[in-house]
């Protein structure tokens, strides 16, 4: 479930604007990114935190983007 999440979250975290637009660019990428979700409890508390540091980043630099990403998650877990 967890490969290279420290050096992903690290890369993300340098905000490096190509990589950013580029997730938001492919959509099946941030579908990859928030299906993270979609795991059944017990999920690794350091995955965890790393997903958050990714999930900050996003907000702070593309929050219209990641708002509107969470929006469509949020029906899809109403409708299941």
């Amino acid at each position: 479930m967890c490969r290279y999440p420290y050096v992903a979250s690290e890369l993300f975290a340098c905000e490096n604007a190509q990589m950013l637009e580029a997730l938001f660019e492919h959509p099946d990428l941030l579908r990859l990114l928030f299906s993270f979700l979609d795991y059944p409890p017990g999920i690794d508390p350091s995955c965890s935190g790393y997903f958050r540091k990714v999930i900050v980043v996003l907000i702070q630099r593309k929050y219209e983007q990641v708002r509107a990403q969470l929006l469509l998650y949020s029906i899809v877990w109403l409708h299941c």
